[in-house]
């Protein structure tokens, strides 16, 4: 992880007779300068004390190296990971190598309570979805990362029809130099946009298998998306769209947009 100082990690380990039986002691030592962090975890077993306890150590040093630079972790430069962000974040990844995708989208889903802002989480939740042929929801989640980088719906739309050369483009520029790996969750989000057909036959069909909650959770995601969508696309649709009174349906708005070509 190359850190700018060296650092020391001790462990002592621990018995006792209450359940869990099974703790380490970690403490991580910065050998340049005074002071140190202590943690203690407890578990039913060796292995999975250790291994915790190893998850927490390099929560604790990823702040301070180069590792942090990159996704997903940017935001936390200088700040305490949670050990339980970082385990779970390791462990997904580890599960969507081996193609065990509904357990990695649980454990995603995890990472999400402790990060729930991060855009890099949010693509690759949506990329583990759109793997397990979850179209609508993946949509949902590429939207949420596309919020989240930095901007809102509002500003996305607007700048994505403004021309070549508008002031809004050559600004976002600078945002994608600031964050150049905003880029790869904007052309996951292309690529999933690209499956048309499976997108909008999910979109569509009432997929009679399904538990009423299921169908209910996914009908609350359209009519979120459908708003969002609409406005965003409206400059390409707008002739195949008969009145006015099909965009304010769609969007809930009272005028639709003007464009600027």
């Amino acid at each position: 992880m190359r850190p700018k100082i060296a650092y020391r990690v001790s462990g002592t380990l621990h018995l006792r007779d209450e359940s869990p039986r099974y703790g380490v002691t970690t403490t991580v030592t910065p050998l340049s300068s005074q002071g140190s962090c202590t943690h203690t975890v407890w578990q039913d077993s060796w292995q999975h004390a250790v291994r915790t306890a190893g998850w927490w150590s390099m929560a604790a040093l990823l702040p301070v190296t180069r590792a942090c630079r990159y996704t997903p972790w940017p935001e936390w430069q200088g700040r305490e990971i949670p050990a339980e962000l970082f385990e779970a974040y390791q462990e997904a990844k580890r599960l969507v190598a081996a193609r065990r995708f509904d357990e990695a989208l649980t454990l995603y889903n995890r990472t999400q309570k402790h990060d729930p802002l991060n855009p890099y989480l949010r693509a690759e939740v949506a990329s583990v979805r759109q793997r397990l042929g979850l179209f609508v929801d993946a949509l949902d989640s590429y939207q949420g990362a596309l919020i989240y980088d930095g901007q809102n719906a509002k500003t996305y739309s607007r700048r994505l029809w403004a021309p070549f050369m508008h002031r809004q483009r050559l600004r976002y520029l600078h945002h994608l130099w600031l964050r150049p790996d905003v880029i790869d969750v904007r052309y996951a989000y292309l690529k999933l946009l690209s499956a048309a057909k499976e997108l909008a036959d999910q979109w569509v069909e009432v997929d009679e298998s399904q538990s009423k909650a299921r169908a209910q959770a996914l009908k609350v995601t359209r009519e979120r998306l459908q708003p969002v969508l609409a406005e965003r696309y409206w400059p390409e649709v707008a002739d195949e769209v008969e009145t006015a009174r099909d965009y304010r349906r769609l969007t809930h708005s009272k005028w639709p947009p003007v464009v600027v070509w």
